[in-house]
């Protein structure tokens, strides 16, 4: 590949390779805003469907299920598409497909039916369900397309680098939205501006997708395996289906409370979404502070022990949710402080097993299998949830109890799976190369519990001395 890169351009900085891979971080700066707002559970979207549009529960847990139901579909589309299109045709035709229909729905913004929740409802369930699928093939059409011209010996180093300034870009954006709210209120303006603006960057995140140059003439298409047999030897009795019945449990208890979070805070506890947006700086700052010590602790003790640590100690803090009342807003701030460095060793301690315990020659089948599976249980989580605050007779009490209901079921259910990852073994080393997709719909999750610097990062390459880095020497001229 190399030598690819040298044919068209020079050497070190001027070079054709390092030129891609600026105009690559660049494009993830636009990109990230909104990537944000295309889950629909995060903090902003949900205060526009639930406080400004007024829909109910039910309708709420369907359209925040759309992002998990459009992984869970990739199983199915993508091998169909890439049979016949390259990864690079497709990352740039559905990104342009998921902004025109974010402009569609930007244009429709002020015609929606203010006094009809029901009916707008089902306008914005439409609307999502073509942006969520548009965006879950543009995402992994994207990945696999960098694997192409990004070289692997590179791609660790070249990752954590951009993931430190997507986090950055993620916090500014943060304190932004949150100045426009302190401005102009939870109106349909504030909503009209932010995802306006986002649109913008986003054009211009495409502009520079399409000036990636990779010069040969046919491009590797991806390749996804998905025979039935491949299925059936991953999910034979062994340490692969134990985790993933543990994924499946863990991806269903992040989104049966993560996207209805905001909505308790906004409706009965009166903490409005300026206010969220401080916590959800907290978070992301403190993910970013612990997650190269998860990276050490898994690579010192195991991926295994990490990952019951920080899940106790996450769940544990997640128990105060069933106790808070406007009075007690305050312990807002350390409840998210906490889940921002705990989330950090969930997330991380998954990914790394995963890549452990999925046999070098069925690597594929398990990236599909996973994320089907994760995608399924976390698409049924919210319309569960939405259904349950929403019957009447199902759950005792008011809104304000259903809720805490589920917030009290919730870290009993991971504390208790805990269980099954107890019965994992883990092997001790593993070659790894790339793994990419598998986290998508766990990373959307964290995005819908406000966990967004955590949500947004680009796993790739692990190597035997920490996490997500490189750590042969380069040479000057090798870029």
């Amino acid at each position: 590949m190399k030598g690819i890169y040298r044919q068209f351009e020079g050497r070190g900085q001027d070079s054709l390779l390092h030129r891609n891979l600026r105009m690559c971080t660049e494009e993830g700066m636009f990109a990230t805003p909104f990537i944000i707002l295309t889950v629909p559970g995060n903090l902003f979207i949900a205060a526009l469907l639930t406080s400004v549009l007024g829909i109910d529960a039910s309708t709420y847990g369907w359209i925040v299920s759309l992002p998990a139901w459009a992984n869970a579909s990739q199983i199915l589309l993508v091998p169909l598409l890439a049979r016949r299109f390259s990864a690079r045709f497709l990352a740039i035709a559905f990104s342009l497909v998921n902004l025109v229909i974010w402009l569609a729905l930007l244009a429709s913004l002020k015609h929606l039916p203010l006094d009809d929740p029901n009916q707008a409802g089902r306008i914005m369930l439409l609307y999502f369900a073509g942006i969520s699928l548009s965006q879950s093939m543009a995402g992994v059409s994207w990945i696999s397309w960098v694997q192409e011209w990004i070289p692997e010996r590179l791609r660790g180093k070249y990752f954590g680098s951009r993931n430190r300034i997507i986090g950055l870009v993620t916090v500014v954006f943060i304190l932004l939205t949150s100045e426009i709210f302190d401005h102009f209120g939870e109106s349909m303006l504030a909503f009209q501006i932010i995802l306006g603006v986002t649109s913008l960057f986003r054009l211009l995140s495409i502009y520079l997708l399409t000036h990636i140059y990779t010069p040969w003439s046919q491009p590797e298409k991806m390749v996804h395996e998905n025979g039935q047999s491949r299925f059936a030897e991953l999910l034979r009795p062994g340490p692969f289906r134990v985790y993933l019945a543990f994924a499946s449990v863990l991806a269903f208890c992040l989104a049966l409370t993560g996207p209805f979070a905001p909505v308790f805070m906004t409706s009965h506890l009166g903490f409005s979404v300026s206010h969220q947006t401080y916590l959800l700086i907290i978070a992301n700052i403190a993910s970013a502070f612990t997650m190269p010590l998860w990276g050490k602790l898994s690579d010192r003790y195991g991926c295994r022990p990490v990952i019951i640590i920080s899940a106790i100690g996450w769940m544990l803090v997640n128990y105060l949710w069933v106790i808070l009342t406007p009075e007690l807003t305050w312990l807002l701030y350390p409840m998210w402080l906490s889940g921002g460095a705990f989330s950090g060793g969930v997330i991380l301690g998954g990914f790394n097993l995963v890549l452990k315990l999925t046999p070098a020659k069925l690597r594929q089948s398990g990236i599909s299998l996973h994320l089907a599976v994760t995608s399924l249980a976390a698409a049924f989580a919210p319309i569960l949830a939405g259904w349950m605050v929403s019957s009447e007779g199902l759950l005792p009490g008011s809104g304000s109890l259903r809720y805490r209901i589920l917030f009290a079921l919730q870290p009993t259910i991971v504390i208790l799976s805990l269980l099954l990852l107890a019965r994992v073994d883990e092997p001790k080393a593993a070659q790894i190369s790339s793994f990419s997709g598998a986290f998508r719909t766990m990373r959307q999750l964290l995005v819908s519990n406000g966990l967004m610097l955590v949500g947004n990062i680009t796993f790739f390459r692990i190597m035997k001395k920490g996490v997500i880095s490189i750590v042969e020497k380069k040479r000057p001229e090798d870029l």
